[in-house]
Formats: C-alpha cells, structure tokens, sequence
C-alpha cells in the first residue's frame, strides 16, 4: 500500500495533466489548490460508489426506525454515519445481494421487486431530520446477521494503489476543466479513471471471487 497524503493525491492528479509545478499543502493559495479543496471529497465518494472496493468494505447491524415509514416501503433501517452505498445482507452465513430499486421495472409487482433474481430490493432515502440517509426495503431484515456495505475512509495510507490511480485520474478531470479549459483533455483523464476501475473488477473477477449468492427468498418479504 502507498503512503502518502491528500495533497500527494492532488499532485498525482496535476501530473496526469501535464502541471509540474507542485503544491506544498492544503493551504496553498494557487488555483490548483482551490480547485483540489473543491472536489478532491466528491470525487472520493464517487470513485467509492463506483467499485466495491475490498479495502472499503465495512459490516454493521442494521436497526430498523420506530415510527419511521416511506410511502411505498415496508421497512425503513438506519445506516451507519460512514455509510457509502450498499452491498449485501449477511444472513445464515452467506451473503445476499442488494439491488437498487432504480434497476427495477416500475411494472414489477412489490411482491416480486423485494426479491428481483434473488437479491433485494432497496432504495436509499434522506432521514426525516434530513441530516442523514436511510434504507428502505420490503424484506424484514430482523434476522439478518449484519449488513455489508462500502465505507467512506479518508486515510491516504489505508488507500490501495489502484484506488489511488483511479482517485488521482478522477481529480484530474477536474483540474484539466478548471485550469487548462480543455475538455478533451478531461475527458482523457475520465477515460484513464474509467480504465482503472476496469481493472479493478478485472482483478476482482480473476482472484476475489465471491461466494455464491443464496436466494433472498430465505429470508422474510413483507408480502
């Protein structure tokens, strides 16, 4: 693993567009600095949404909210404060696939979309204080044994070095945008970030693969 800091992240990402002049810290008061402050946090979010990223990995109970409903849903569940996306439900020792109800035809009956081929059916909503998000599903998860999902880490070191390609090339699109003006440079640097995250799940198919999925129908749907 790398070690390093944010700013190398940033520095990484000016290399890809052909700027070697450097920034010292975040405090930097040039332009490149500014733009680095502006999205460096979005653009590691998205790059964490984008690939389930094993070194992101992170497991928590789910406890449902009393009181709480969503029009539509029939169970509504907290999510843990770093909570990025959603990967799966550990339930009996294996894990059961989560799946976006975006994904799902809207002529999907309720009663087939909590367990569209064999995985669940979720949506991710704002908490009612709108300081937070929640997770709306048909499938009462009381007995799941925990719940998988991606987590937001910040620690540059904790980062894998494909993580931070992908992170550094994502950045520079941005940069290439607001410092050079050059679209076709940005979306150069898009297809570099695309590229890596290909790898990824190339690395992923050849050597990390996952168990089989049981059927989300082992576990009980509100219909």
């Amino acid at each position: 693993m790398p070690s390093g800091t944010k700013v190398d992240i940033w520095n990484r990402a000016l290399d890809r567009i052909g700027e070697t002049e450097t920034i010292e810290d975040e405090s930097d008061d040039r332009l490149a600095a500014a733009v680095c402050g502006r999205h460096y946090d979005d653009c590691l979010v998205e790059v964490l949404e984008d690939f389930p990223w094993p070194f992101a990995k992170g497991q928590a109970e789910l406890a449902e909210l009393a009181g709480v409903t969503r029009a539509g849903w029939g169970h509504v569940y907290a999510v843990p404060e770093d909570f990025v996306s959603a990967r799966a439900i550990l339930y009996g020792g294996a894990r059961i696939g989560l799946i976006p109800a975006d994904f799902v035809s809207t002529t999907t009956s309720t009663s087939s979309r909590s367990t569209l081929n064999g995985r669940v059916s979720y949506e991710i909503q704002s908490n009612d204080a709108g300081d937070g998000q929640i997770l709306c599903t048909d499938v009462d998860l009381s007995d799941a044994d925990g719940f998988e999902y991606t987590r937001r880490i910040e620690v540059v070191s904790a980062f894998p070095r494909l993580f931070v390609s992908a992170l550094a090339f994502r950045l520079a699109a941005e940069l290439a945008m607001a410092i050079r003006k050059d679209v076709k440079l940005a979306d150069s640097m898009l297809k570099g970030y695309q590229g890596d995250v290909a790898r990824a799940f190339t690395a992923q198919l050849r050597g990390n693969q996952e168990d089989p999925e049981p059927e989300a129908s082992s576990i009980r749907a509100r219909r």
